[in-house]
């Protein structure tokens, strides 16, 4: 396994072809999907071996599957497209997503790291400001959902110099 961080609890590698059905069933859990989109299994295929995209699988100590992460580099910016981990509620995704935030602002030429995030998603959102994102943008309405609802979409950011003075204090 080609580890690229650990955390007290978790690792992260780069996702592999045999996990996709794993990121699939996480994307499918109720839990989570109705804030992240379900991608067929030549989609995931495809952005494995893309070098401007980095899927990344979570695992415990014990080597079970926690999670994954899809970020999409433009540039000087990382696009956090994708971001669930579980279980929810035990502390595992703020551990994950502040270690992989790091990992974005170690990469050569990544300034800005950003995401977006539907209106319901309060959990994801307390967090994101937990952790000094900024409210960049909100369109209302943006999407229609699954239920036939108009879905709101905020976007979070943060530039690297204010992620480093954050991880200092």
């Amino acid at each position: 396994m080609n580890t690229l961080f650990e955390t007290k609890r978790l690792a992260a590698y780069p996702a592999k072809v045999e996990e996709i059905e794993k990121i699939q069933a996480l994307e499918k859990n109720p839990d989570y999907h109705a804030f992240i989109h379900y991608e067929s299994k030549e989609t995931h295929e495809e952005q494995i071996q893309d070098p401007k995209v980095d899927l990344l699988s979570y695992k415990d100590r014990e080597g079970k599957f926690m999670g994954f992460s899809l970020t999409v580099y433009q540039g000087t910016n990382a696009e956090l497209r994708r971001f669930a981990v579980s279980p929810r509620g035990q502390g595992y995704g703020e551990e994950a997503l502040i270690a992989t935030i790091d990992y974005f602002f170690q990469k050569e030429g990544v300034h800005r790291m950003w995401l977006d995030v539907y209106g319901e998603n309060q959990r994801g959102i307390q967090l994101y400001r937990k952790l000094g994102l900024r409210q960049e943008g909100f369109f209302r309405e943006f999407e229609l959902g699954e239920d036939g609802q108009f879905r709101d979409q905020y976007i979070f950011a943060i530039t690297r110099p204010e992620w480093m003075d954050r991880r200092k204090s």
